[in-house]
């Protein structure tokens, strides 16, 4: 089976007990917010050779050979899954109905990357890099409270 796109949908109001701003274009706005924090805590994670998911695998050392071609190439020598940025390229975050975040890769030839290292698909071989949560698994506190701090933001002031 191929795999034309992998990601996970959110309600992140649920997922950190806070309730939604009560003005519809309001919630949609602090999720749109939201989703922007989600990627670039993925980022600053995966360049730091971390999962952004609380208990997610990462596998940072490299092989060998290919720490020295990735070096070489000057890249890191741990995983950042940064040398030709592609995968990590094609993440995108869409708000959906309701304020609930979708983060995930569409391109089919990235998303099948994106599968083999978080292993969605249960069929993969390749190191773990969790980026990409699965369900029943949420983001790190540092996100967690992020996501709090601009829910509160927006709710200000509301009565």
């Amino acid at each position: 089976m191929a795999i034309k796109k992998i990601g996970f949908e959110f309600d992140p109001f649920e997922m950190v007990g806070r309730e939604p701003p009560k003005d519809r274009a309001k919630r949609d706005e602090v999720a749109q917010d939201i989703a922007d924090a989600v990627l670039d805590y993925i980022f600053e994670s995966v360049d730091k050779g971390q999962s952004p998911i609380k208990g997610g695998a990462w596998k940072k050392a490299l092989s060998k050979e290919y720490k020295a071609k990735k070096v070489a190439e000057g890249g890191k020598s741990y995983s950042d899954m940064l040398l030709e940025g592609d995968m990590l390229g094609a993440l995108t975050a869409e708000v959906k109905r309701g304020g609930k975040v979708w983060i995930g890769i569409d391109d089919p030839g990235e998303a099948a990357k994106a599968d083999g290292h978080n292993n969605h698909s249960g069929d993969s071989q390749l190191p773990p890099r969790e980026f990409i949560p699965k369900e029943g698994q949420v983001w790190k506190k540092p996100l967690l409270d992020d996501i709090k701090f601009l829910i509160d933001e927006a709710k200000d002031g509301e009565t």
